[in-house]
């Protein structure tokens, strides 16, 4: 996992206790260490849905936009909020 810290990119970072460890012998603190490791999950929840959004929903939307009719804009919103829900925004 790549981490942002005091505009430090770092890589090849896990959420292991090691990793933290690491992070802290390198003079970070805790709670940089955590925003990082949170800033992290969200790009990875993002690009997740991302992908699925151009792979799954984008093709609904585009019908949609053809048949211009209710059950294709309900599939599409029905596929974005699956994938909303496959791929939650971490707390």
């Amino acid at each position: 996992m790549d981490l942002l810290i005091d505009g430090r990119h770092l890589s090849g970072f896990g959420c292991s206790d090691d990793d933290r460890q690491q992070l802290r012998s390198m003079g970070f603190a805790e709670v940089k260490i955590d925003a990082a490791f949170a800033g992290a999950r969200l790009a990875q929840v993002l690009e997740k849905r991302k992908a699925a959004y151009r792979e799954e929903s984008d093709p609904l939307f585009i019908e949609w936009q053809y048949e211009n009719d209710s059950a294709s804009e309900q599939a599409w919103r029905d596929k974005v909020a699956e994938i909303k829900a496959r791929y939650p925004l971490p707390e």
